[in-house]
C-alpha cells in the first residue's frame, strides 16, 4: 500500500542545511539561505544590505548565484522549495546570535549604555540562585554573566526563559 504524503519543511541547524542542499555554510561571503547578498567580513561575516533580492525555489533551482552554490542537492529530485522549506536555524539566529550578541552588548566594556556592575552582579546572582532548582536532566546549570563568553546555546534558551516579562 503506498501512502501519499508531502514534506512540509526541513528541520535542521545551520551546518546541516548547507550540506543537505549543498550550498556554502551560514559563514560563507554567500551564505544566506534567504536572499541573494553578499557577506561582508567585520570580524564575522555579515549580511548588511536589507534590500537584496529575494532567493526563490526557481533561483535555487536553476543555481542564479553560482558563488551560493557548492553542488547539486539530492533533494531537488523531490522537488521541493528549498527556500521556503527550510526555516532558519533558531540555535544560530536567536540563541548563539542575538540573545548573546544583546548580552554582550549589555555587559561590554564600550558600551555607554551597558549595565552597571551592580546590575550585572545581580543578574548573575539571580541565575546562580537558580542552579538548585535545575533539574540534573538539564545539560547544563546557569552560570554567571562573567561566564558569557563561554556560554553554550542552551545557557542562553535557558536564560531567555527565566526572564520576567
Amino acid at each position: 500500500m503506498i501512502i501519499p504524503f508531502k514534506i512540509a519543511c526541513y528541520i535542521c541547524d545551520a551546518p546541516a542545511k548547507a550540506y543537505i542542499c549543498c550550498i556554502k555554510n551560514h559563514t560563507g561571503y554567500y551564505g544566506c539561505g534567504k536572499c541573494e547578498t553578499r557577506g561582508e567580513y567585520r570580524s564575522s561575516v555579515i549580511y548588511p544590505e536589507l534590500n537584496a533580492r529575494l532567493r526563490t525555489a526557481e533561483s535555487f533551482r536553476n543555481q542564479t548565484q553560482k558563488d551560493h552554490h557548492i553542488g547539486i542537492s539530492p533533494l531537488l529530485a523531490l522537488n521541493d522549495d528549498q527556500v521556503s522549506d527550510m526555516p532558519l536555524d533558531y540555535m544560530h539566529v536567536v540563541l548563539l546570535g542575538v540573545t548573546r550578541k544583546m548580552l554582550q552588548k549589555m555587559t561590554g566594556k564600550l558600551n555607554p549604555m551597558k549595565l552597571g556592575t551592580q546590575q550585572i552582579n545581580e543578574i548573575s546572582m539571580r541565575l546562580m540562585n537558580l542552579r538548585e532548582y535545575v533539574p540534573c536532566k538539564f545539560a547544563r546549570k546557569p552560570r554567571g554573566l562573567r561566564e558569557l563568553v563561554r556560554m553554550k546555546a542552551t545557557e542562553f534558551r535557558q536564560f531567555l526563559c527565566t526572564l520576567e516579562w
